[in-house]
């Protein structure tokens, strides 16, 4: 497989033939046993204006009663158990939602966690549907975008159409960046838009047990694989 990189402005895309294996920025720096990539943060649509209202306004994730919960996992867990598995199941869950018992703790943490971040829940999500889930994710926990399979009778044909999609997705990051994104509603309620702001400049980083997220503001450079 043969990487290529393409650098390229808002104005031009130039496609480069040749292996670049050098770094052309000096905000990373590799070491064997780890990697440590100065960043800076994602925008959030905080530091924007015209979205800030809308953020505020937006509707926050619940945190859902304990006892609901414990009554939600029970209806999840009979039919994967039988009536003596179930029996014991069901005398824990009853003791686990006691007053002294741990459930009632766990349950302060969450209604904590509701009061001192913007989603609760979003943080973890992230970590066991996404950076720590080993499957590829590009099959297994993202969708995947294709085009309609294309024959070129050369590679300046097919670098021509490389080049296309890089600038169509480069109009859309023009957009981004100048402030100029629509909010997006549903049943006249808005949407919330930090995740078009992650778009690019996102690298995901392998680790264990866990990958990590790094944002380059600043990105200016591709890479393809063909």
């Amino acid at each position: 497989m043969m990487i290529r990189k393409l650098r390229f402005t808002l104005k031009d895309v130039s496609v480069f033939t040749s292996i670049e294996m050098k770094l052309e920025t000096n905000r990373w720096s590799l070491r064997r046993n780890s990697v440590q990539i100065p960043f800076q943060p994602a925008p959030t649509v905080h530091s924007l204006p015209r979205f800030q209202a809308h953020q505020a306004g937006l509707l926050r994730l619940p945190v859902p009663g304990l006892e609901e919960t414990m009554a939600k996992y029970l209806r999840t867990v009979r039919p994967l158990l039988t009536d003596s598995e179930y029996s014991g199941t069901y005398q824990i869950v009853q003791d686990f939602i006691k007053e002294d018992r741990p459930g009632h703790q766990l349950q302060n943490y969450l209604l904590h966690r509701f009061q001192t971040k913007e989603n609760w829940f979003s943080d973890w999500w992230l970590e066991m549907a996404y950076l720590g889930y080993r499957a590829p994710v590009a099959v297994y926990s993202n969708p995947g975008v294709t085009w309609k399979r294309r024959q070129f009778s050369n590679k300046d044909e097919c670098f021509l159409y490389a080049s296309r999609i890089i600038a169509g997705a480069l109009d859309f990051k023009q957009i981004i960046d100048s402030d100029r994104l629509q909010l997006e509603y549903m049943k006249k309620r808005p949407l919330d838009m930090q995740q078009h702001f992650k778009m690019f400049g996102t690298c995901r980083i392998p680790c264990t047990p866990t990958d990590h997220l790094r944002y380059h503001l600043n990105s200016q450079h591709i890479v393809v694989l063909y």
